[in-house]
């Protein structure tokens, strides 16, 4: 993103080709708009230094913004690591609830209406499961809160209301990182209502005299 002090007035692709704009709206998702705010300098600030990027100045508490237009590998994405089977305890749990799944779908009650055992399969015994288990671990999860919305006096909150960064002009946000806690649910329909609330907030205040 570009910065004329605390303003946004545009962004860079990753061509370096420069865009210019009255507001900058950023909608790359929980995991990418975080990145872009990172590598454009807003974010904490010991995060950001051992990363090499100035922060100057200083915008929110741990955060700031940047004026300079170099940034971090913008075609390296962010490593996510959900930390599965990190501890022993972790492990047993998982495989614990493996062998529990396994055992009610080869319940007699359930048999006709299974085809087979699709995941880890039939000829896996389960003294080879902690091994199957670590191969094919997957995520299926809905991201959010990576710039949670709150009030002006909540330190952890990146925008406010309306999805406006604090501490900036000129930068929003309009996608599930701006849900300030995790759902337990798919987020498609909740981050089309916040951008639809966004849209028509920003739109109404731009439209006043």
């Amino acid at each position: 993103m570009l910065f004329a002090g605390t303003t946004a007035v545009g962004a860079i692709a990753a061509d370096r080709t420069e865009y210019r704009a009255d507001e900058v709206v950023l909608a790359a998702g929980s995991y990418g708009s975080a990145a872009v705010m990172l590598r454009s300098g807003v974010g904490p600030a010991a995060d950001l230094t051992a990363l090499g990027i100035e922060v100057a100045p200083t915008c929110r508490s741990g955060g700031g913004c940047r004026t300079t237009r170099s940034s971090p590998t913008p075609g390296i994405a962010p490593l996510i690591d959900s930390n599965f089977l990190d501890t022993g305890r972790d492990a047993r749990q998982m495989l614990e609830g493996v062998r529990l799944a396994r055992t009610i779908a080869h319940n007699p009650v359930f048999a006709p209406l299974t085809a087979g055992e699709l995941i880890p399969g039939d000829a896996v015994p389960d003294a080879d499961l902690a091994e199957v288990i670590a191969a094919n671990l997957a995520l299926y999860g809905h991201p959010t809160a990576t710039a949670p919305m709150g009030g002006p006096h909540d330190e952890w909150a990146i925008v406010d209301a309306v999805g406006a960064v604090h501490g900036l002009a000129g930068l929003g946000v309009a996608d599930a990182s701006i849900i300030a806690d995790t759902s337990s649910t798919p987020t498609n329909l909740t981050v089309i209502m916040l951008a639809e609330r966004i849209h028509r907030r920003a739109y109404a205040a731009r439209s006043r005299p």
